[in-house]
């Protein structure tokens, strides 16, 4: 007896050292190849970790020690393994429905019954035959009927397709049968060491039809690739395509690239033939080093090409594939759509052109009729003085309105000039804040200034910074009841510092990120009632000003308590 179960033992031992470098292997091959499935790793690997806890479990078990913790990990395996062996049934069959409940109650119900001897007292009818291992030969027998099941579902899935796969369904079908019956061996244990060795033979024979396997669809997939590659290469008429190795080396060709390029070999001779060929070395070096498509026209002969640049990997190499398209219909639609944007854009110029003159044709009237009020204010009588004084404020927004149309107009046409000039900074900001002295006293709002260290030298254009920062002003006293408005400005490296910070309404956070958009203005009840005739054009203009004259913006706000608008602007002395 003692023999027996020494020689028991060593079979264990060499299961162990010849199935777990295999299932190792089985886990490795299945992460390379394009098929893979977490759910072989799952098996292979809980199927070489219960070689060990069957080891552990028979030597504690031939010395009467407790049992429970190899039990509950043989349990656990072989409960891991029938939930493995499920997915991949669903996975290799799509007639095939399992919800998750059946996970969950394979999984379960053999972790249970495996522990269940244990448990058993000793006075349960065949207790004294099976002992501890009593429900390990019912878990044993449901993991059989799985691995059964799945070993047919292989079977009928590539019955027709792939002889190796067809193989390995049958291994898994015979594995089935002898996990099934394993308590044949308890009834005759001279039977054990057959079925331990018939074991060792069957994951070998599934590790080598498994290889079979994986070869066969390898170069099954590679050959339908090549297939559907050359066919598509071939029936492209218009199109030549090659592929050149990192070193040069041609790889290949289609039909229309062996036409007319037939004496080329290797990339140097490819790239001789163009016109220009140092830019198309070029591109391909930046594409190798960068990984990213490139194109770019060339000619060979008398003729006119797109050349596509597609870097890439073949066989673990990085290669080149270029494609020439030879289309004069692209041509022509490229000449096309060229001359249908000129046109467009000539349309363009011609309504920015037209739009220009017509502002420009309305700010003269008002102009006149600004002067005559500012001449009749001197002799007018209170209550004439209110009204020239809402005429006056009429025309003064109209005035700014269409200065603000005039410059859109002028930067949407490209024709928006900088006038550079030494600018004297105090003056300009005395000239701009007296235009609100009016607005101010009216209101009741603090206007100040704060100018810090300004430079004595500075160039830039006047009218433009003059015309940002009436546009700040202007929305800063349209939009602030009560409080202050503070305008500061002080150098900041090498050039200016603008700062227009008011107590206004401020703007919701909501609106902060289209603030700057053209037509954009934050709607609201108190919007509408400090500002009902605004047009949201006003901060689109001043940033567009701030960037043509070199500088950034931006702009601060808290709902209920004010805005602040801050940019700078460079020197721009040449």
């Amino acid at each position: 007896m003692d023999s027996a179960l020494s020689m028991s033992m060593l079979f264990k031992l060499v299961q162990i050292f010849v199935i777990v470098p295999l299932s190792v292997a089985f886990i490795i091959f299945n992460r390379l190849s394009r098929t893979k499935h977490w759910a072989w790793d799952l098996f292979w690997g809980v199927y070489a970790a219960n070689r060990i806890v069957l080891y552990y479990l028979s030597l504690y078990f031939s010395k009467g020690e407790d049992l429970f913790l190899w039990l509950f990990l043989n349990g656990l395996m072989l409960a891991l393994e029938a939930v493995s062996l499920i997915s991949l049934s669903r996975f290799y069959s799509s007639h095939i429905k399992f919800r998750k409940v059946y996970y969950y109650l394979f999984f379960f119900s053999i972790l249970f019954l495996n522990s269940l001897g244990y448990f058993m007292p000793k006075t349960t009818p065949g207790y004294n035959f099976f002992g501890p291992l009593y429900g390990q030969y019912l878990s044993l027998f449901i993991l059989g009927i799985i691995m059964l099941f799945f070993g047919i579902t292989l079977v009928r899935r590539f019955t027709t397709s792939s002889r190796p796969g067809c193989v390995i369904g049958w291994v898994i079908i015979l594995s089935g049968i002898s996990t099934s019956f394993s308590l044949i061996t308890k009834l005759l244990p001279a039977l054990a060491p057959v079925q331990l060795v018939f074991n060792v033979f069957l994951v070998v024979a599934l590790f080598v039809t498994y290889l079979l396997f994986r070869i066969e669809m390898e170069i099954r997939e590679r050959n339908e690739l090549e297939i559907l590659y050359d066919s598509v290469s071939k029936n492209i008429s218009n199109v030549a395509m090659l592929r050149f190795a990192e070193n040069g080396s041609k790889i290949y060709a289609n039909p229309l690239a062996t036409k007319f390029i037939e004496e080329v070999t290797d990339l140097y001779e490819f790239e001789e033939i163009f016109k220009e060929p140092e830019k198309l070395r070029s591109r391909i070096a930046d594409a190798l080093r960068t990984m990213k498509v490139s194109f770019l026209n060339v000619e060979i002969g008398q003729k006119e090409f797109v050349c596509y640049i597609y870097p890439g990997k073949f066989s673990g190499e990085n290669i080149i594939d270029i494609v020439l398209l030879d289309s004069p219909e692209l041509k022509a639609i490229e000449n096309k759509l060229k001359n249908e944007i000129e046109e467009l854009r000539q349309k363009i110029d011609q309504q920015l052109t037209f739009f220009a003159n017509m502002v420009h044709e309305l700010k003269s009237p008002l102009t006149i009729i600004k002067g005559y009020t500012e001449m009749l204010e001197s002799s007018a009588t209170v209550d004439q003085e209110k009204m020239l004084l809402a005429i006056h404020q009429a025309v003064n927004y109209q005035l700014g309105l269409i200065n603000n149309l005039l410059e859109i107009s002028k930067l949407q046409a490209n024709k928006s000039e900088l006038k550079i000039e030494k600018v004297d900074l105090p003056e300009l900001i005395t000239d701009v804040t007296y235009q609100f002295t009016d607005i101010s006293a009216r209101k009741g709002i603090k206007l100040e200034i704060e100018e810090n260290k300004l430079p004595e030298e500075f160039y830039t254009d006047s009218s433009k910074l003059k015309r940002i920062l009436i546009n700040l002003l202007d929305n800063a006293f349209k939009f602030t009841r009560e409080g202050k408005i503070k305008l500061s400005a002080y150098l900041h490296n090498g050039g200016v510092y603008f700062e227009v910070k008011d107590t206004g309404i401020g703007i919701k956070e909501e609106f902060l990120d289209k603030i700057f958009d053209r037509y954009s203005m934050a709607k609201g009840t108190m919007n509408r009632e400090l500002n009902p005739s605004g047009t949201g054009i006003g901060l689109y203009l001043t940033k567009e000003l701030v960037e043509l004259l070199g500088g950034k913006i931006r702009l601060n706000s808290e709902y209920g308590k004010g805005t602040t608008v801050s940019f700078t602007i460079s020197n721009m002395k040449t």
